[in-house]
């Protein structure tokens, strides 16, 4: 059974138990598929494909170290030398997606 797969069964397993509408599920990931798009275009140059750091921070595990509020409003006020990315590149509705998205690199 293929990676893939047996997500969707854990899924579909945790819709049926919790009668969780899938348009929910659906959504989480659209939201996480769409922040690692943004992450790996924009932000991987400097905080590394998988978060591992380089020129920027390490980001490995910020979702223990992090709400996702405090991870939005690092985005949009970071310390030098991070740039500067919100309102003018990033969205705001972006920023929340790529704050999802990093706080599950593991």
């Amino acid at each position: 059974m293929t990676k893939l797969s047996y997500s969707y069964l854990l899924q579909l397993a945790l819709i049926v138990s919790l009668q969780i509408s899938p348009v929910i599920i659906y959504a989480q990931n659209a939201a996480l598929a769409k922040g690692q798009n943004i992450f790996q275009n924009i932000c991987a140059v400097c905080h590394g494909v998988k978060g591992e750091g380089g020129m920027g921070l390490p980001l490995k595990n910020i979702g223990d170290r992090l709400t996702q509020q405090q991870t939005i409003e690092k985005i949009k006020n970071p310390k030098e030398p991070m740039p500067k990315l919100w309102p003018n590149v990033l969205s705001d509705q972006a920023v929340q997606e790529v704050a999802e998205f990093v706080r599950t690199l593991r």
